[in-house]
């Protein structure tokens, strides 16, 4: 609000525009008064200085303070400037030079300050193409009516061809090239109208055919108003708005006849993931087993009940390794030792795969594989945005994905709370009480049937044999194991690769919307927030 309130009571500023040799410098000296206000002639293209014509050094002061870091800025007044009670004057260089790269943002941070724009022509060629091409985007910014061109040197010309021909075809030209006419064309001599005009040899006016006197009164009554101030910021600033949105309505049209963008950058995106998720089982194993390792420690801090109890087994046997069972065994003393140091090898082992998930060791192969489904399938969907009205530079697939080691870098510095998440999350739907009810009870079931029953028998005087007995633990203990097997498919079901890939997916929301730079659907959304504002 400060920044626009203070552009609000800023004077109008009037920017003076034109290619080389079309009399800017000397149309500003001879509106001040002032033969050299502003240096020119063939010298001038060396210069980057802007040029600010006002009443009092200080009116200038927070234009100056806007451009003094892109250009010299020169402050200039005269005693023909008591005229100027709510206007600046500004100067630009040459934009179509020989060091055209450097004036042109010059120029272009002189006009995003400007509200009037004042378009110096020559009369003996006004309609150059490169020239109108240039200007259009600049005069697009500006509502009509404060567009104004001066066509100078137009003492050289032929009058009649002059009214006749020249000006109606260079209007007709320009309302072309900028889809606007401009609110006047003024055929002016700028230099007639300096102290000492210094007419080179031959070149003394043909006629007096000139509209100075118009275009004077138009900068320094027209617009040289309190009102007018107000008035053109404000409307340049609907132009603005309406300017934008009707780009945004043209790129949403565009996008409409590209085919159905956005799902095809959603496929592309889903089958990368695919790719490095597989990528982080097939080429790290460990990545895997320490996955699994991890998950049934999750599983075992969450059951209870006589199947938890084998959980709690299974998670320590896959952290220990199946060498330490051999400890268990009866046999000769050598195999037990070897048991021992087989056993404690796997837990080394072990310890490492559980590591490496935890680390997220391999996701630099996620990375590269997630990258290469990019860089493979990308150039054919690129085309088609450009098709659709996109800048062509879309084409590069660094727009959309980083660099191979700065996602790997991201990747790994969130891998670890991305795992845990998913961990918890498969850990709480493989736990849900119901679940537990039903496999513990067909444990608990038969065991139960048979301690009432001992109990009941036992009262009543009677002795149950010892078959039943056996019966009845053989029962439970496979009833037993089929609970726990049947826990074991629904973990293979929600574990494994699956959860890897859900981890791996989940790591790239997190890294996407912690900031980091990871492109993915992020065009996708893009293009969806065009077609939503081009719809509204």
């Amino acid at each position: 609000m400060g920044e626009l309130g203070e552009r609000m009571r800023r004077k109008l500023v009037v920017a003076i525009v034109g290619p080389t040799g079309a009399g800017k410098s000397t149309l500003l000296s001879a509106l001040a008064g002032v033969d050299e206000l502003s240096p020119g002639g063939v010298h001038r293209p060396t210069t980057r200085d802007v040029v600010v014509y006002a009443r009092e050094p200080e009116d200038a002061a927070t234009l100056v303070a806007r451009l003094g870091a892109t250009a010299p800025v020169r402050v200039a007044s005269s005693p023909a400037a008591a005229g100027l009670e709510h206007v600046l004057l500004v100067d630009t260089p040459d934009f179509n030079s020989e060091l055209a790269a450097a004036h042109r943002p010059i120029v272009e941070a002189v006009v995003r300050q400007a509200d009037v724009l004042l378009v110096v022509l020559h009369a003996g060629n006004p309609k150059t193409r490169a020239d109108a091409a240039y200007l259009a985007p600049l005069v697009a910014a500006f509502p009509a009516r404060f567009v104004l061109v001066a066509l100078n040197h137009a003492d050289r010309m032929d009058e009649a061809e002059l009214r006749a021909d020249i000006v109606p075809d260079l209007t007709r030209h320009l309302e072309a090239a900028w889809d606007r006419a401009p609110s006047g064309v003024f055929c002016v001599s700028a230099r007639r109208h300096l102290r000492r005009p210094d007419w080179p040899e031959g070149a003394a006016p043909r006629h007096a055919f000139d509209e100075w006197s118009r275009l004077r009164e138009t900068i320094f009554g027209s617009l040289n108003r309190a009102s007018v101030v107000v008035d053109a910021r404000l409307e340049r600033a609907r132009h603005l708005v309406d300017a934008v949105r009707s780009a945004v309505r043209e790129k949403a049209a565009a996008l409409g006849g590209a085919g159905d963008v956005v799902a095809r950058l959603r496929a592309l995106h889903g089958a990368a993931l695919a790719d490095a998720a597989s990528g982080l089982g097939e080429v790290s194993g460990g990545l895997g087993a320490g996955a699994t390792a991890l998950f049934y420690q999750r599983l075992a801090g969450a059951w209870w009940g006589p199947v938890g109890w084998l959980v709690g087994i299974w998670a320590r046997l896959l952290l220990v390794g199946a060498g330490v069972l051999n400890v268990l065994r009866f046999g000769r003393p050598l195999r037990q030792i070897w048991g021992v140091a087989t056993g404690l090898a796997r837990f080394r082992e072990a310890r490492a795969a559980i590591d490496d998930a935890e680390t997220g060791q391999g996701t630099e192969i996620a990375a590269a594989r997630y990258r290469a489904r990019f860089e493979r399938e990308w150039p054919a969907l690129a085309d088609a945005l450009v098709a659709a009205g996109f800048d062509p530079s879309v084409r590069d697939p660094e727009a959309v994905v980083p660099s191979a080691a700065g996602l790997e870098e991201a990747l790994l510095s969130r891998w670890g709370g991305a795992l845990d998440a998913e961990l918890d999350r498969a850990a709480r739907w493989l736990s849900v009480a119901p679940l537990q009810v039903l496999l513990n009870g067909v444990v608990l079931a038969p065991a139960v049937v048979v301690a009432v029953r001992s109990v009941t028998t036992f009262v009543a005087g009677e002795l149950l044999s010892g078959d039943y007995f056996r019966h009845g633990l053989v029962t439970t203990v496979l009833l037993w194991l089929l609970a726990f097997v049947l826990l074991q498919m629904g973990a293979r079901a929600v574990g494994g690769s699956r959860l890897l890939g859900r981890a791996f997916g989940r790591l790239v929301r997190d890294v996407r919307e912690g900031g980091d730079r990871l492109g993915g659907d992020a065009l996708g959304r893009e293009v969806e927030a065009v077609r939503r504002l081009g719809s509204g």
